[in-house]
Parts: structure tokens; C-alpha cells; sequence
């Protein structure tokens, strides 16, 4: 349980990580820095963003950019999501003893993780290849 939790967690915030410029490029939304400053993103930060941050980036380019709400599914609301990928990386939990636990709280994230890397995928033509 652990290493798929693991492996969903690290390919999830590999892809964001490795789609987030073209994805502001080819929504038009201007510099990347921009988009930065709007999502409130430090200068210390950007060269080593975490979940947290790149989540910031995406929801911040998508308001920008869904002018008809069509995504606001998308918005807010992932802070459990990235608590549990720092509960499972910074060995917070026992993984054996509340597996269960742990994908009870990763549930509910994944229709919405599903929508946020298609819409990343039709935007930038990159496939996801990872697990969720």
C-alpha cells in the first residue's frame, strides 16, 4: 500500500511539475512569473516547488483562464490531499495499520485529480503515465 500511495504521490507531482509552463504558455496567460506572484508563490520556492505549490499555480492559471466556471470543481479545497501526501512522505502515518484510513481520504481527490491532469493533458498534449 505504501509504495502505490508512494507512486501516485510521486508521479502526480512529477507531471505538474513538467507541464506547468507550457500549460500557462498555451492558455495565454502570460509569463510564468506572473503567475507566480497572483498564486502568491515565494522566489525561494520556485526552483524546488512542492505539491502545494504547483496545486496553487494550476488553480490560480485555471480562475484566470475559466471564465464560466466549467472547472471550479477544480478550485480550492486540496489541502487534505497534499496533507496526506506529507503524512505518507514524511512517515507521519503507520501505512500497514491505516491503510484503510488512508484510502478513505485519497477517495475522494481522485475524480478531481482525474479532471486536473485531462485538462493538463488536452492543454499541453503531454500523457500522464502514472497510476490514480
Amino acid at each position: 500500500m505504501a509504495t502505490i500511495l508512494f507512486a501516485l504521490f510521486h508521479k502526480v507531482e512529477g507531471y505538474l511539475k513538467n507541464t506547468y509552463k507550457e500549460f500557462i504558455g498555451r492558455k495565454g496567460l502570460g509569463q510564468v512569473k506572473d503567475i507566480y506572484e497572483k498564486a502568491h508563490i515565494p522566489d525561494s520556492n520556485r526552483d524546488a516547488l512542492t505539491l502545494v505549490n504547483l496545486l496553487h499555480i494550476y488553480l490560480t492559471a485555471i480562475k484566470l483562464f475559466d471564465t464560466a466556471n466549467e472547472f471550479k470543481n477544480l478550485q480550492g479545497g486540496w489541502e487534505n490531499f497534499t496533507n496526506l501526501r506529507n503524512d505518507l512522505m514524511h512517515a507521519k502515518v503507520d501505512v500497514l495499520a491505516n491503510w484503510d484510513v488512508l484510502v478513505k481520504r485519497l477517495m475522494p481527490y481522485l475524480p478531481r485529480l482525474r479532471e486536473l491532469i485531462s485538462l493538463i493533458e488536452e492543454t499541453t498534449g503531454k500523457q500522464y503515465d502514472g497510476i490514480y
